[in-house]
């Protein structure tokens, strides 16, 4: 008796939160129909299926490429410069005089950041540790993924079962 008391308790503070959501009594409702042809046939499925689009993940993925790339661009600082200049000029007749010149020029330029007061190394440290973070904060997110997919699988077997001890008694 006191579970149905209790349950009766727990429908009218449903329908309270209904009307407070909706702005309107809830009466004559439809049961929906449920595509459970849409659910994953196993818990391996499922859990592909979310370690493959959860957003989570996705823009982990995404921040781990960007620190990777921002690595790259630090580690290009401590690499040498080398430019080539190439330049060429043709005259005739300048300045109304009867003449031809012609001229070509290469500069090649090497330049080395010897030393940045190791602005440059630690930089390189930092966005090392950067990528540290990212993926062991990719990894939390996948392990809680993985337990909330397994939680949920573990929840809809449950109900299924009592479901169909209900429906026999």
């Amino acid at each position: 008796a006191s579970e149905r008391e209790s349950n009766i308790g727990l429908k009218f503070a449903a329908e309270t939160r209904y009307l407070k959501a909706v702005g309107q009594e809830s009466e004559n409702l439809t049961r929906p129909v449920l595509k459970y042809t849409l659910l994953p046939k196993s818990l391996q499925q499922a859990l592909e299926t979310a370690l493959t689009r959860h957003p989570s993940l996705i823009t982990s993925k995404s921040d781990l490429e960007a620190a990777i790339a921002e690595k790259n661009i630090s580690k290009a600082s401590l690499w040498p410069n080398l430019t080539l200049d190439l330049a060429a000029n043709n005259t005739s007749n300048v300045s109304g005089t009867k003449s031809y010149t012609k001229t070509a020029s290469a500069m090649l330029n090497f330049s080395y950041n010897i030393f940045n007061g190791g602005a440059d190394a630690a930089k390189n440290r930092e966005t090392s540790s950067n990528i540290s973070k990212v993926q062991e904060k990719g990894e939390e997110i996948q392990r809680n993924i993985r337990e909330a997919v397994e939680s949920a699988w573990h929840t809809l077997n449950s109900s299924r079962r009592r479901i169909k001890h209900i429906e026999r008694h």
